[in-house]
């Protein structure tokens, strides 16, 4: 379904935080990329980014980034808080699979100012930059990011935890791998 441009699952368009239609998200890691990613997060009215998460240095809790909070990955304050991953190298897989041992949730995120054919699928974990395209049958396995202005052809299937670099242009039926940077 699509909810006011940001593609969701069904269970994300529960109740967040008790005020409904609002996503709390969290970016993970705390770093230079995730700060843009957490900037271009609150370009949607329903996206409250409330922090970030660090799963490898607790001592980083003390600090903060854009004024927002660091909070442990096993912090019980990110229950209900959707993690959005903000990190575009091979390093996503192994914050991805600590975050998960520990239960958090990976939302999909789609830039309201990108289109996204009807007919495409996203995994789980998705982001979907400013000025992206999704093109006809594209499928895209979990954890894929896709930079701005990035632009998949028809047909194109993208494996788990690639990355699409600014303005990428990946033409039609073609097949981008597991872990793939372009």
């Amino acid at each position: 379904p699509v909810v006011s441009g940001l593609v969701v699952r069904s269970a994300e368009m529960e109740t967040q935080g008790g005020v409904e239609g609002v996503r709390r998200v969290v970016v993970l890691p705390p770093s230079d990329f995730a700060i843009d990613v957490a900037d271009t997060l609150r370009d949607h009215p329903s996206v409250v980014v409330e922090g970030f998460v660090e799963c490898v240095k607790r001592e980083r809790t003390r600090e903060t980034v854009m004024g927002l909070p660091i909070f442990f990955v096993d912090d019980p304050r990110l229950r209900g808080c959707e993690v959005a991953l903000g990190i575009g190298s091979p390093k996503q897989k192994k914050y991805a699979l600590l975050a998960e041992e520990k239960g958090l949730k990976f939302g999909t995120f789609v830039h309201p100012t990108a289109r996204v054919s009807g007919t495409a699928r996203l995994g789980r974990g998705c982001f979907i930059g400013p000025k992206c395209m999704v093109s006809a049958l594209c499928v895209l396995d979990d954890f894929v990011f896709m930079n701005r202005g990035s632009v998949l052809g028809h047909h194109t299937s993208v494996g788990r935890l690639a990355t699409l670099s600014p303005g990428a242009n990946v033409a039609g039926h073609c097949r981008v791998g597991d872990g793939v940077t372009c």
